[in-house]
């Protein structure tokens, strides 16, 4: 009786480490997921800033452009 109750708890332990072990695959995987998520939406808002810049810069020499056509023009008689 004791050896059948011994395998029995060595079943049940080892089922609940495998069980174990793929939670633990499971957590690693969804906190690998939210790694790679977080590198994305960082690049992303990376490009997004990185493309408003640009958008300030080109609107901004754009500005600068007609502004010194705009004074062109004005000292033109």
């Amino acid at each position: 009786m004791l050896p059948q109750h011994r395998h029995r708890t060595g079943a049940i332990v080892t089922i609940t480490s495998a069980a174990g072990t793929v939670m633990i695959a499971g957590i690693v995987m969804t906190a690998g997921n939210g790694i790679v998520a977080g590198i994305a939406a960082a690049t992303m808002a990376g490009t997004a800033a990185m493309a408003i810049v640009a958008g300030l810069f080109v609107g901004t020499s754009g500005a600068a452009a007609i502004a010194s056509r705009s004074a062109a023009a004005v000292d033109r008689p």
